[in-house]
């Protein structure tokens, strides 16, 4: 069986798979022979390594900054429906995938979690991840092709 990852890490110590607890991040003891933390268990996690690993596992906003026309056309983009609003703020979360050229305006997406920041305007071609919770912060009125998947 191919195994990868901390499973694989495991297995190349010498150690069964079914000792590590990846909700936790810990290394757990079968239960027969538990008898307290080991010395040789790995520290618990620090908060900033925790909020790494929630982090890595996050999709994050991609932006492409003036995609060629060929991208654009082998996308079908210029013939997703339009959208647009004015200068506005305004809270969203995406249920499913958008993926999104932007004709006119100038836009922050300010994701609710640790994900990053993104500025969008005139020309981009955006992914929002399905599931994200942002603020909106259009800062002149936006006009875009859109598609959800």
């Amino acid at each position: 069986m191919l195994r990868t990852g901390a499973a694989a890490a495991l297995v190349a110590c010498g150690l069964s798979a079914s000792l590590l607890s990846p909700a936790c991040g810990f290394f757990l003891a079968p239960s027969s022979s538990f008898r307290g933390i080991s010395r040789d268990a790995p520290t618990p996690p620090s908060s900033l390594q925790a909020q790494q690993r929630w982090t890595m596992g996050m999709e994050q906003i991609k932006v492409t900054k003036d995609p060629s026309e060929e991208e654009i056309k082998a996308l079908g983009a210029r013939s997703w429906p339009t959208w647009g609003c004015g200068v506005s703020k305004f809270p969203w979360t995406y249920e499913g995938t958008e993926t999104c050229l932007i004709l006119e305006g100038d836009v922050t997406v300010t994701p609710d979690d640790d994900r990053d920041a993104v500025e969008v305007g005139v020309g981009d071609l955006c992914v929002f991840p399905d599931g994200m919770s942002c603020t909106w912060d259009v800062r002149a009125p936006v006009k875009k092709h859109y598609k959800f998947e």
